[in-house]
């Protein structure tokens, strides 16, 4: 039997990523507390804290910070309100009449139906049909006699993960979040002493070393099994031009990915329900995010971002439990900037906080703090009302204590110019003299057009904050969550469009877990829809279609979608992106040509062009992103 005769290239073809289960492709879903991880093939992802911790050298310079703005008055507690059930505090007094109105408004709807128990008191008159033990300052706290060690390594010069997160205050390490409001974090909290801002490229290299913990310790990769693997990478919504560039280096230049995938995660989620059109409200540990999608494509007109998320309502839960004279908390010392308490705040809000009051008017709760080389101590209290109020956070984001500057945003189109894109740069050297007009008196003369030989360029228009809507509201307002979804479905372009994002507002991410969020919220969304589109009288909310996790649709959407067809003219190769002379990838180009003389000199042009793509106009040729 004759050999096959040999290829007429002298190079293999490259290799295209699984397209049935996905097994050479990772998805990275990196966000503000966790980060998602797997391969495309898994059924759902395994999770991570996005977070690292720096050993340092001047123990006197440590600072621990968890991924929330410090507020003065979520840290302070009132010890009086604590011991006699009485305030003195004018800011406590003011606080608690603002929960009161809030309190009024949610009894006015009837997601409260019990009468105002005084649970600090103890008495158990107000609630007759409570079973349980009420606890109070006799009884709510138990220490136990075990000492608690360190359980973490601090010989590493760097943590990654859980281990961050079991750190303790007096211990030198420096707490890292490179991920923050849904943007990187190069705020001031995230500088190295020594450090006068925390630069981009520092922001990722703290991601390339969680990324590249994740790939080799938790999934047990190699770094030569990484350079043969693609990466489907699933970017927030918000991220500007040059934070896109810099995630996409640390994937191909720095991690060594052979191709990778870029897609945003509202999106995604909708890939991950199965709908192509739908509204999607991302509330996530931080950031708020409502963008509506059509027909699988981001409209950039309604993307509107809050700071605000779940952990703030945490902090919120704090407030109401040590500000408020309805309840008694026995642990009044805790601090939300400390890393092991902000833990379990997030944990009593997961198990506690309900939109509608459940059967049970009370709540039993117990909880233990873990301090090195101290006993472990377990704390019980009672809760019921301030349950259901905190759980209105996002709906009355007044009592959230974020700060009002730049809470709203609207996705700029606009927000970088890549000095290695070249396309300006050769727009900039075909531009054609134009004469200038001549103005009248205290008229500014118009700006002309830059016209070229093949294409006519309109210079940026300056993007504001004002939105085109019905609701008065001020673009430095904390607007509510059923407002920015109407703020976001009123900029939709045509009624019809409008009318059928109402029947898929898609609610994604751990803020879609709380109970009963979504009758509450359709509720509020009928409300506010009726004064943009009286025409419109139904709202569908969907907090878990198919039955599916809300926390994993984007991620579920980015193993799915490289699947695609249409997706293998995505992805962007590492030697295209680093200017590398990749024979293999160049064999479909070649492949057109049929003389050698014709391959020889499109080998040459195309050696030649890889150094060009190294920049934004490479993502934005490729990635189905919305610049």
């Amino acid at each position: 039997m004759a050999a096959p005769a040999p290829s007429p290239l002298p190079f293999d073809a490259p290799s295209e990523p699984n397209q049935e289960k996905g097994p050479d492709i990772v998805v990275l879903h990196p966000g503000s507390l966790y980060l998602r991880y797997g391969f495309a093939s898994d059924l759902s992802p395994a999770v991570i804290p996005n977070v690292i911790a720096y050993q340092l050298r001047d123990p006197s310079s440590r600072q621990i910070i968890v991924p929330a703005p410090t507020y003065a008055s979520s840290s302070s507690v009132s010890t009086s309100a604590q011991t006699d059930g009485t305030t003195h505090d004018p800011s406590v007094e003011a606080f608690e009449r603002e929960v009161s109105a809030v309190e009024a408004d949610i009894r006015r709807r009837r997601y409260l139906r019990s009468n105002k128990g005084m649970l600090k008191k103890g008495l158990p008159a107000a609630f007759p049909r409570y079973q349980g033990t009420w606890y109070d300052s006799s009884n709510a706290t138990q220490q136990l006699q075990n000492i608690n060690q360190s359980q973490v390594d601090v010989s590493k010069p760097f943590l990654v993960g859980e281990e961050a997160l079991q750190l303790q205050q007096q211990q030198p390490f420096k707490v890292v979040w490179p991920f923050r409001r849904g943007y990187l974090n190069t705020s001031a909290a995230n500088q190295m002493p020594g450090e006068d801002t925390k630069p981009l490229q520092s922001v990722a290299d703290d991601v390339e070393r969680i990324f590249e913990y994740v790939l080799i310790t938790k999934m047990g990769l190699s770094r030569k099994d990484i350079r043969g693997l693609h990466c489907v990478l699933v970017l927030p919504d918000m991220l500007n031009r040059d934070e896109i560039k810099t995630l996409v280096n640390v994937i191909l230049r720095q991690l060594g990915f052979k191709a990778c995938f870029l897609h945003q995660e509202s999106v995604l989620a909708c890939f991950g329900a199965g709908v192509s059109t739908a509204c999607v409200v991302d509330i996530g540990a931080q950031k708020t995010n409502v963008v509506c999608v059509d027909d699988g494509i981001m409209l950039p007109s309604t993307c509107v971002h809050m700071d605000y998320g779940g952990d703030d309502m945490d902090r919120f839960l704090l407030k109401l439990l040590t500000q408020t004279s309805t309840h008694f908390f026995p642990y009044p010392e805790c601090n939300p900037n400390d890393l092991q308490d902000a833990s379990i705040l997030r944990r009593m809000k997961e198990s506690l906080c309900s939109c509608v009051q459940l059967d049970e008017l009370v709540f039993p709760y117990e909880f233990k703090t873990h301090k090195i080389d101290q006993p472990t101590t377990v704390y019980r209290f009672n809760i019921s009302d301030n349950a259901v109020i905190a759980a209105h956070g996002f709906l009355y984001p007044s009592m959230l204590d974020v700060r009002p500057l730049s809470l709203l945003h609207f996705r700029s189109l606009y927000q970088f110019q890549d000095p290695e894109d070249y396309i300006e740069d050769l727009l900039a050297a075909e531009q054609k003299p134009q004469p200038k007009p001549e103005a009248k008196d205290n008229q500014a003369a118009p700006v002309p057009e830059v016209q070229t030989a093949s294409v006519t360029v309109q210079p940026p228009k300056q993007r504001t904050n004002f939105v085109r809507t019905g609701l008065e509201t001020a673009t430095t307002a904390i607007l509510p969550l059923d407002e920015a979804i109407a703020v976001s479905l009123s900029n939709a372009s045509t009624p019809e469009l409008r009318k059928k994002l109402c029947m898929s507002i898609l609610v994604v991410g751990g803020g879609a877990l709380l109970p009963s969020l979504q009758p509450v919220l359709e509720e509020r969304l009928k409300e506010r829809i009726a004064r943009i589109d009286p025409n419109i009288d139904a709202v569908q909310v969907w907090v878990n279609p198919k039955d599916s996790d809300p926390r994993f649709l984007s991620w579920v959407g980015g193993s799915v979608i490289p699947r695609f067809d249409s997706a293998k003219d995505q992805w962007l190769w590492r030697s295209r992106w680093l200017g590398e002379w990749d024979p293999a990838e160049a064999r479909d180009e070649l492949r057109q040509e049929e003389t050698v003389e014709a391959k020889t000199e499109a080998a040459r042009k195309w050696r030649k062009d890889r150094p060009l793509e190294g920049g934004v106009r490479f993502i934005r040729e490729r990635a189905p992103i919305a610049w």
